[in-house]
């Protein structure tokens, strides 16, 4: 529905899950169905020319996965859906020829999320309760043909998030038997909720040849429900705030004829060689080490 430069999209969604999961070695079987209707509603107004101004206000809904639902004996385990209320305003645009930038702020808030985190004594309860996140994005894309003095084309991109408030709005409950897990509590930061992110990135482009270098930094996050800021000694490595880190990336693209579809590449990941901390649920878990890749890549 558009009046003019204003528009509105409604939308509403019906999703129908049928699960089944079967014990190989036992013989236990169990089923389960999911119906759900998700609504949404969204808009966007054209100002100024060169600027979007969007928003919309959306329920979302995440289902259970099937061995969180159906356990090992075919029984049905009190898993719910993840639900949220969510709002998004926001603006895109083009800051000249060469430049185009979108900010947007959003609010998810979860009448129930699924969580895992660990606790106190090794355990990594999958847990549910109430929660919150809000924050801002920020992408920004920018090319110039023949700029910096080069013959060739460069560009740059930045994509950033602020996620300012991932908060526990109430205590969570541990699945299995409805008991509050250890450490949660209301306002306390949520597990695996980094507060900023980033994605640098620069690149070249001249002929068939286009190379990219790229960093992307994660902040600091806890990986347990009483946001335990220290490791543990002599611990299983699952409790303790895990570090910011950040990781550089190369690529470099040949692209022959771009009508043809098909190009080769060859990528150094992790470049630096960084050892950082990914997950600490069942232990330290570390990222990707160095790596190399080559391949062709076609789009058919």
């Amino acid at each position: 529905m558009a009046w003019g430069a204003f528009a509105l999209q409604p939308i509403v969604r019906f999703e129908s899950i049928d699960y089944a999961r079967e014990n190989q070695l036992s013989g236990a079987a169990g089923e389960e169905t999911i119906d759900q209707w998700i609504p949404g509603l969204g808009f966007t107004w054209d100002f100024g020319g060169d600027y979007t101004l969007f928003g919309g206000v959306h329920r979302g809904f995440s289902p259970p996965r099937a061995e969180d639902l159906i356990d090992n004996s075919g029984g049905t385990v009190d898993v719910d859906a993840e639900e949220s209320l969510n709002l998004e305003l926001g603006v895109r645009g083009s800051l000249g020829q060469d430049l185009a930038l979108e900010a947007a702020w959003f609010r998810s808030d979860f009448s129930n999320q699924v969580v895992v985190g660990s606790i106190a004594g090794g355990n990594t309860p999958l847990a549910q309760g109430e929660t919150l996140y809000q924050g801002a994005e920020l992408a920004l894309d920018w090319r110039r043909d023949g700029g910096l003095g080069l013959p060739g084309t460069p560009y740059a991109r930045a994509a950033l998030t602020w996620l300012g408030t991932a908060e526990q709005q109430s205590p969570f409950l541990a699945v299995s038997n409805n008991q509050p897990v250890a450490g949660s509590g209301v306002d306390r930061r949520l597990p695996y909720a980094p507060e900023g992110l980033a994605t640098l990135a620069a690149g070249y482009r001249q002929g068939a040849w286009d190379g990219l270098v790229e960093v992307q930094a994660v902040d600091a996050q806890y990986a347990d429900f009483a946001n335990t800021a220290l490791p543990v000694e002599n611990g299983s490595g699952q409790l303790g705030r895990i570090a910011g880190y950040a990781i550089w990336n190369l690529t470099l693209n040949w692209i022959p004829d771009p009508d043809a579809g098909w190009s080769a590449f060859v990528a150094v990941k992790n470049a630096g060689d960084r050892e950082y901390i990914v997950d600490r649920t069942r232990g330290i878990q570390l990222g990707n080490p160095r790596q190399y890749v080559a391949g062709l890549r076609y789009a058919f």
